[in-house]
């Protein structure tokens, strides 16, 4: 298929567990092997010791089979991760799949619960679209401006403001995110072509002339240079 990579996660015959959504069925095929990935969450408040999981497949009230195991919980609190731990995080797929409109209270409300949700799972370090990531994105395709930085183009100077980017940190500080990985400055594969950067030029918000092909990449040193020094 065009446009896509395909990547093998194994070429051996295994099975890999599905994460299903709670509450909701699983779907059983008939002659195919199935796992499922089950998580057993202890609060602040629970007693250590060992504690009997029973597991039941229903189907119409009726039980189909049943898997008897043990959960111990322990007397002790895992230390924090001595390590950076990241996995990209794009907030504009949630606004796209939520339809709500970006920096909307709504988006910032499902961004920090899925923030939340990373943490949860030992991610402490989050992608941060200081401007938006080329990452993960079709050739010749964009992904949805999330950009956290406002740019202005005049007299000859960019300016920039970060109030989007403070309210981004403050709600990761809240979740428990203790790094922050900035959005890359080429695309993958190559590095053929720089970010898509939003801003306002002659009066008009436009995508600059920094987000275009390599051969923009003058513009780009430019832009780059005036960024760093904020």
């Amino acid at each position: 298929m065009e446009g896509f990579e395909w990547k093998m996660v194994s070429s051996m015959e295994k099975v890999f567990p599905v994460r299903e959504p709670s509450g909701e069925g699983v779907n059983l095929i008939p002659g195919q092997w199935r796992s499922l990935w089950v998580d057993l969450e202890a609060q602040d408040s629970s007693v250590p010791g060992v504690y009997p999981v029973s597991v039941r497949m229903v189907r119409n009230g009726e039980c189909m089979g049943t898997a008897e195991m043990s959960f111990e919980i322990l007397n002790a609190d895992l230390p924090p991760l001595p390590i950076p731990h990241t996995e990209w995080f794009h907030s504009d797929c949630l606004a796209e799949y939520y339809q709500v409109e970006v920096f909307s209270e709504e988006y910032w409300r499902i961004t920090e619960n899925f923030i939340r949700a990373a943490v949860k799972r030992k991610c402490n370090m989050i992608l941060t679209p200081v401007f938006t990531p080329p990452l993960d994105t079709a050739v010749g395709g964009y992904r949805l401006p999330v950009q956290l930085t406002d740019v202005v183009f005049e007299n000859g100077h960019w300016v920039f403001g970060f109030e989007k980017l403070r309210r981004w940190v403050e709600m990761c500080r809240r979740c428990g995110i203790v790094y922050y990985e900035i959005s890359h400055l080429f695309t993958q594969w190559g590095a053929k072509c720089t970010p898509q950067i939003f801003g306002t030029k002659d009066g008009q918000y436009q995508r600059t002339s920094a987000g275009r092909r390599m051969r923009a990449v003058r513009n780009t040193q430019n832009f780059c240079t005036a960024f760093s020094a904020r």
